[in-house]
């Protein structure tokens, strides 16, 4: 299957998403953005907006979900907060499990702006583990873009200079280091 790209509404891609979820891997894999907005980037995140990124990855062994919160005041950093991953929709999770706060080197911010590049243009997937990251970047209340990845590659661990989302909750997990 070549790669898909669609636009559609906001309310159109949480459909398509949530109907993705449910089907065989050999066709997952979408990226939608809203519609005019532009793309997600840590790099050009301006003061005070903060990216809400949640992440859900299911395989044959494994179900996780993470909501990770980025911001850029005088540095940058990331909220990572676990989440109930059994549930439909991935929501605060209550097994006790802690999150961490982690500052964000500029390596880091270009490895998670590469990684975003990546799911953009997701190929043709291989793999039963199938990732959903919903993007959304945001100014008080005021939602200034959302974008939706499905990536069924299992390749995104295996690229040069990229950060990944289980990689920060890794860190999370060994002290923020």
């Amino acid at each position: 299957m070549n790669r898909s790209n669609i636009n559609i509404s906001r309310a159109g891609a949480l459909a398509a998403v949530l109907a993705l979820m449910f089907m065989p891997a050999a066709i997952c894999s979408v990226a939608a953005q809203t519609p005019g907005a532009r793309q997600i980037s840590l790099r050009q995140l301006p003061p005070g907006d903060v990216i809400v990124v949640r992440y859900l990855s299911i395989g044959c062994f494994h179900r996780v979900a993470y909501q990770f919160e980025f911001r850029h005041d005088s540095n940058y950093a990331v909220d990572v907060s676990p989440l109930n991953a059994r549930a439909d929709d991935a929501q605060a999770s209550d097994e006790g499990l802690s999150g961490c706060t982690l500052a964000l080197s500029d390596a880091d911010v270009a490895g998670l702006d590469r990684l975003l590049a990546f799911y953009r243009n997701v190929e043709d997937p291989t793999c039963t583990t199938v990732d959903r990251i919903e993007c959304r970047q945001v100014s008080g209340s005021a939602v200034k873009a959302v974008e939706l990845f499905i990536d069924g590659t299992c390749e995104s661990n295996g690229l040069a200079d990229v950060v990944t989302f289980m990689s920060l909750a890794a860190r999370c997990s060994h002290g923020g280091r």
